[in-house]
């Protein structure tokens, strides 16, 4: 599976059952892992704190206390004090003198004494989690940048951070440096005491699965209401369990008793992995509310279908937003950017305004099929694939997808989102957005040249192309299991395929070629590597 858990590195998979030999299971990110407060292309899945208003410049505690500023929120002044605390402390955490900090040596120094105050644990935890990331900021090694940290990385990392700090990378990073984490238990703790008496319908004290899926749907739990919205859908288990305030399991929803001994936890332990766990879903929540088109009018609900409503195509686009929420649908976006890049026109006809505040959409797939949706709500926008500010267009392609597999079934789920969130086969979701069967091809018994005639073929073709990792995907490399992954071009001068990670930025494999040095999820591979680390690849048949 390829959603975005929390978890170290940024982002991981959970993965899924093996594939069948042809047909691929592949479960979308996000994003999308060892906790990590910060999509999921995202983007993945994005992640990370949203972005504060006030930037307040840090300063560590030289014998560990807590900073003696407020708590600094935004990404570039969590950065400086990253990069601050490395060059301040460096001889102390590189002892064998290489100019590298590999992950066992910061490991090590979370045991000395002189790190033992709770902000530079706190600091340590965060790069060790993010070794393989931080390592990549600055070409300062032969071959593959997995010596370990230098200084000229964590500079480099500043100046990014700066640069971009909506990046999912950089919000995932950044977010795992918490300077505190009571002040953000604290807020989710008085958004569930406000929102309860809304949450709670039959008045018995805890929020139910069946509550929560029904706020889910309600367009008036908005911004960081929504945002715990989603958290309760995702972390409602873990949260349940923090008060013992039932008879045996505690599985009926959760209490305003649950909320307060989490906020005793968070106080307690910081980092514990069920406290971060939570964080890291209201962080990415509320960053992916924050990154998507404003409301027309603050008064209203819906956030808008396009950017640009008199041109729709100018808004369907696959840079900068297209990315991956928290749903396996991997297998529905990636073949889904294949048809953007050829025909941007094709997606917007897919979707009719109804003037009635609903939309109707009708899949190439299934053209006498059509399914009605409202405007997503803001906690499913929380949750799903986002379009950035180029509009809603995404997340109502998604939620009609949602719905479409949910009729199909034969077992309508009270979510309809859940249908997706299982994964799909790799031809699946290239047929309902294209309206063509695929033509699949193992790699392994596939030709090198075979794959190159066919590649120059569909792309010229414009047709879409899709490739699956294996279940055990390349975690040194950042390659996700079992997760499908969107062919862009591919270039016979160079011999090489150009792929596209539906989390978007942060879905960057490590070690491997950027054609553009952007943060971006676009790659690109020579033949060896493409065959070394997918699978499968299935082709548009036009």
């Amino acid at each position: 599976m390829d959603i975005r858990l929390p978890a170290s590195p940024p982002p991981g998979p959970v993965p899924s059952p093996p594939p069948s030999p042809v047909p691929n299971p592949a479960s979308g990110p996000a994003p999308s892992p060892a906790p990590a407060p910060g999509p999921a292309p995202s983007p993945a899945p994005a992640p990370g704190p949203a972005p504060d208003s006030a930037s307040v410049t840090p300063h560590l505690d030289s014998h560990g206390s807590e900073p003696s500023t407020v708590a600094f929120q935004t990404p570039s002044a969590k950065a400086e004090a990253m990069q601050q605390f490395v060059e301040t402390h460096f001889q102390t955490l590189d002892p064998n003198r290489d100019g590298f900090l590999s992950r066992s040596e910061i490991r090590a120094a979370r045991q000395k004494p002189e790190f033992a105050g709770a902000d530079q644990q706190r600091m340590l935890y965060a790069l060790e989690k993010n070794v393989g990331e931080l390592e990549e900021y600055a070409n300062d090694e032969f071959g593959d940048e997995n010596d370990g940290i230098t200084r000229q990385d964590m500079r480099a990392f500043v100046a990014e951070a700066h640069k971009s700090p909506s990046n999912n990378t950089i919000q995932e990073i950044t977010g795992d440096y918490q300077t505190h984490s009571s002040p953000q238990a604290r807020q989710l703790l008085a958004l569930f005491e406000k929102n309860l008496p809304k949450l709670d319908g039959d008045k018995d004290g805890f929020v139910s699965r069946a509550e929560i899926q029904a706020a889910l749907a309600d367009p008036q739990f908005k911004d960081d209401d929504a945002a715990l919205i989603a958290v309760l859908q995702r972390r409602r288990s873990d949260l349940e369990e923090f008060s013992n305030d039932e008879w045996g399991d505690e599985n009926q929803g959760v209490t305003l008793e649950d909320m307060k001994a989490f906020v005793k936890e968070a106080e307690a332990h910081p980092n514990a992995d069920a406290v971060q766990f939570v964080l890291t879903d209201f962080n990415n929540s509320s960053a992916r509310l924050a990154q998507s088109i404003p409301r027309a009018n603050p008064a209203h609900f819906a956030r808008p279908l396009y950017a640009t409503p008199d041109n729709p195509a100018a808004s369907i686009r696959i840079q900068p937003g297209l990315s991956q929420g928290t749903y396996n649908d991997c297998f529905f976006l990636s073949p889904l950017a294949g048809v953007i890049q050829n025909d941007p026109a094709a997606v917007a006809r897919m979707i009719k305004d109804n003037h009635n505040g609903t939309y109707t959409v009708t899949f190439p797939g299934a053209p006498d099929k059509p399914i009605t949706v409202t405007p997503p709500t803001d906690a499913e926008l929380a949750l799903g694939a986002s379009s950035g500010q180029d509009g809603t267009w995404l997340s109502v392609l998604e939620k009609a997808y949602a719905y479409h597999r949910n009729r199909e079934s034969g077992q309508p789920n009270p979510n309809p989102y859940e249908q997706i969130d299982s994964g799909g086969l790799l031809g699946t979701g290239l047929q309902i957005v294209t309206g063509h069967s695929s033509d699949q091809d193992i790699l392994a018994v596939t030709s090198k040249a075979a794959t190159r005639e066919k590649l120059k073929a569909s792309l010229a073709q414009k047709g879409a192309i899709t490739a699956s990792t294996f279940g055990a995907g390349s975690s040194d490399k950042n390659i996700m299991p079992s997760h499908v992954y969107a062919v862009l071009g591919y270039d016979p001068a160079t011999d090489r395929v150009t792929i596209r990670n539906p989390w978007g930025a942060g879905g960057e494999p490590r070690g491997i070629a950027h054609p553009d040095s952007q943060q971006d999820g676009v790659f690109s591979l020579t033949m060896d590597e493409f065959y070394q680390l997918f699978n499968l690849v299935a082709y548009e048949e036009k």
